[in-house]
């Protein structure tokens, strides 16, 4: 059972990755190991550049409290 406000069209739409502008598929981007600040991330490369920051790999507590390493956070 869902329970949401959402659409189902919108629910059970393809991800943004799954099409590109031309209508075929597309492979979402492959994280990849990159060092932000000192700490070592996974990051995926964006169409503009930059790159979004997937997952945090630290032994340090407060590394995951650095708001510029959240997850989904472009750098």
């Amino acid at each position: 059972m869902l329970y949401t406000i959402i659409p189902l069209e919108e629910v059970f739409a393809a991800p943004a990755w799954a099409t590109s502008s031309t209508g075929s598929a597309a492979a979402p981007p492959i994280p990849v190991p990159a060092v932000v600040g000192g700490v070592q991330v996974l990051v995926s490369p964006s169409y503009d550049g930059r790159h979004r920051v997937e997952r945090v790999i630290s032994t340090n507590p407060l590394d995951y409290l650095d708001p510029r390493l959240t997850p989904g956070a472009m750098v």
